[in-house]
């Protein structure tokens, strides 16, 4: 939570610092982004950062790199998306609204980096397990057959159609979770499966499990646990 608020401070610094010329800063051409972040969790303290104003138009390298840095710490992270949104919506509405040519490239430059490094972090953050976790995946051989042992659990539980998503080991898929998935189910849950075909623990798969639970969330607006059987067990 810390990190993101930083993250979105750093954010929002470089998105005042490039409307910071004159016959840019102004309500009209700034009300697309303010409605854009309107339902926005970091809503505030975009705004803040926005409102601040505590940069000029020199700083814009240094701010670029601050924000860029807060991302790699982050690591992987869809948000960054909708950052990259924001910037060419910016981008856009300089190129229609500015006459200066200097602060459209600049606009349109500072966006096309910001995409390029974001496609870099995600590049390395999508590593493949070390060997030794790869070798420690093989116990999901011995794990599986505990399966035979459901029908003897009794039912204690009545889970009150609470959702529960299931993420399958290393090099397996949905087919693997679907005893697990039965029994909870007849405990009363609501399960779900992961949806992305087989599990390779690599952080590229973080950006749409996150939509995964939202789309869950907002189909049941309440939260969402999580089961991880071996890779799926990092990843959750």
């Amino acid at each position: 939570m810390r990190n993101k608020v930083k993250l979105y401070q750093a954010f929002g610094e470089l998105i005042y610092t490039l409307l910071v010329e004159e016959d840019v800063l102004c309500e009209e051409k700034t009300k697309l982004f303010r409605n854009r972040i309107v339902l926005h969790p970091y809503k505030q303290t975009i705004e803040k950062s926005f409102d601040d104003g505590l940069y000029d138009e020199d700083d814009i390298d240094y701010l670029f790199d601050k924000l860029i840095t807060k991302c790699e710490k982050n690591g992987m992270d869809r948000e960054y998306i909708f950052m990259y949104n924001l910037l060419e919506d910016l981008a856009n509405l300089a190129n229609e609204n500015v006459k200066k040519k200097t602060l459209k490239k600049r606009i349109a430059k500072v966006a096309e980096k910001f995409k390029s490094e974001i496609d870099r972090i995600n590049k390395e953050s999508a590593s493949f397990p070390s060997l030794i976790n790869f070798a420690l995946e093989g116990r999901f051989l011995i794990e599986w057959p505990m399966f035979l042992l459901h029908p003897f659990i009794p039912k204690r539980i009545d889970g009150q159609s609470h959702p529960v998503l299931f993420l399958p080991p290393f090099l397996w898929g949905d087919y693997s979770m679907n005893h697990i998935r039965k029994f909870v189910r007849n405990q009363g849950f609501k399960t779900y499966k992961w949806k992305l075909g087989v599990n390779l623990v690599r952080e590229e798969h973080l950006v749409k499990l996150e939509a995964r639970l939202d789309e869950i969330f907002e189909k049941h607006n309440q939260k969402v646990s999580v089961v991880g059987w071996s890779g799926g067990g990092i990843l959750g």
